[in-house]
């Protein structure tokens, strides 16, 4: 059953808004109202036929190379069934690698590029003086799409006619990434600086479930410092946790103090306790030389009470919570004392474990400075929580550190979708532009006539096999991820 009022039409699974007076007002802002003389909007769409041909060469020898080598990498290089590395190409499935919160965001960013890409072959079929029959937008069984007829008479136009009006919705695609990438990372920053501070602390918009912060930070909390690196923007955050790692990994692997146990373990920065507090009774067990293996909720923590470490470890086994409690950060317990805290009985406690994983400590504010330790991966602190380098400059400001999220994760997505939207396009895939562009070349090279047209079926079939296996091997890589 269809239905049929006002433009709108609806049918089982699919709305579409459509209007035929829509060519008239595309040829009205070609012709009258742009002011722009007409072999300037030539030259505007003569450098969108250009970058498409380049762009269409460049993007079938990316997914060719990109096969070879994973066939190299699997057959030759590393046999085996390993499809997690070097990755290029992935689908993009809600509740696998995209977040069902992004869906609303990813449905109105495909409609919009989609809008873009039509508008582009109406502008370049009017300016050929081809009249639009139809144009509109529909959503079919939920998923937005776009369309614009234009009238038979563009198979007999010249050859140069009809690339401008098939490469028109690719080179708009283009042109809003680019302009969305501009106003996101250029105007946007700038007209944000007016109202919130950038560069004071990372700001927490939200703490997922499966968090190990969960229940102890909240929305609004600012990042501060990560295990005494100090936090002033997301970026310190990726570069703290690369220190942090790579400071283990260069210097933390050492032997084991138990031959029979393990043969190495893993020494991470540590942190200044008291002495008095590492040999007290309550709420804190020693481990020994030999088997430094904690109770559940306990950690090994390894000492030496002298300026160097050629005494005698004393090895504990303390809660991580209690890290929050230490006065500093250090290597040996004479970082401890050159320290400005007032204290002679400073001693250095280094966290051991045997798997690479680190006693940190975060310290955030709310509305005073608080500090939280945990054990884990600093990669976590990426993974889940969602963060912002904008914080308010005051607590009635904190909606608009979440509105700037909102605006800065919609623009990278508008402009990551409008690239795929494009990618597609120029890919040699049946009834999509590259379709029609090379049905064009083709019969026009072998002299066929307009209306008998013929399809280059080697060139798309390679096209669709080649994005095939592409889409297969990212299929593979999420899931062996996951």
């Amino acid at each position: 059953m269809n239905i049929k009022f006002w433009g709108v039409r609806a049918s089982l699974g699919r709305i579409s808004i459509e209007n035929s007076q829509l060519g008239s007002y595309f040829f009205s802002a070609v012709h009258y109202k742009s002011g722009f003389k007409k072999r300037w909007w030539y030259a505007w769409f003569d450098v969108g036929v250009v970058l498409f041909l380049v762009s269409e060469v460049l993007v079938v020898l990316f997914l060719l190379i990109n096969v070879l080598h994973r066939f190299y990498t699997l057959i030759i290089s590393r046999p085996g069934l390993n499809f997690v590395d070097h990755t290029s190409i992935a689908p993009v499935i809600p509740g696998v690698n995209m977040p069902l919160g992004l869906l609303g965001y990813y449905w109105i960013a495909i409609l919009i590029s989609l809008i873009f890409h039509e508008a582009g072959h109406a502008l370049a079929a009017s300016l050929e003086h081809l009249r639009i029959q139809r144009a509109g937008f529909f959503v079919h069984w939920g998923i937005p799409g776009a369309f614009v007829q234009v009238e038979d008479a563009i198979l007999f136009q010249s050859v140069r006619a009809q690339l401008r009006v098939h490469c028109a919705g690719v080179w708009h695609n283009l042109i809003l990434a680019f302009a969305v990438w501009l106003l996101t990372f250029s105007v946007a920053p700038w007209f944000w600086g007016f109202v919130l501070d950038r560069g004071a602390g990372v700001t927490v918009l939200t703490v997922h479930r499966d968090s190990p912060f969960y229940g102890t930070l909240k929305p609004g909390d600012v990042l501060t410092e990560l295990s005494g690196y100090p936090i002033l923007r997301f970026v310190d955050i990726q570069r703290s946790a690369f220190n942090i790692m790579e400071a283990t990994n260069a210097k933390g692997i050492v032997s084991s103090p138990c031959p029979t146990c393990h043969a190495q373990y893993f020494l991470n920065k540590g942190y200044c306790f008291p002495e008095k507090f590492l040999k007290a009774p309550q709420d804190v067990h020693l481990c020994s030389k030999t088997n430094f293996s904690c109770k559940s909720g306990l950690h090994c923590f390894q000492s030496f009470p002298d300026e160097t470490q050629n005494s005698s470890a004393l090895y504990t086994c303390m809660r991580v919570t209690h890290v929050a409690q230490s006065s500093a950060m250090c290597l040996t317990t004479a970082d401890c004392i050159s320290s400005k805290i007032p204290s002679a009985d400073l001693v250095c406690s280094r966290p051991l474990s045997l798997q690479p994983d680190f006693i940190l400590r975060l310290s955030f504010k709310r509305s005073t400075t608080q500090t939280v330790s945990f054990e884990g991966n600093p990669q976590i602190l990426i993974s889940t929580l969602e963060l912002s380098d904008w914080s308010a400059q005051h607590n009635s400001m904190q909606l608009m550190v979440h509105f700037q999220a909102c605006i800065h994760r919609f623009g990278c997505i508008l402009c990551q979708v409008s690239l795929s939207v494009a990618f597609l396009n120029v890919v040699p895939l049946p009834w999509l532009d590259s379709f029609h562009v090379l049905q064009t070349l083709h019969s026009v090279s072998i002299g066929h006539l307009p209306q008998n047209r013929c399809n280059p079926s080697v060139p798309i079939c390679v096209g669709a096999l080649l994005l095939c296996l592409n889409f297969g091997f990212g299929l593979l890589s999420l899931a062996q991820t996951n």
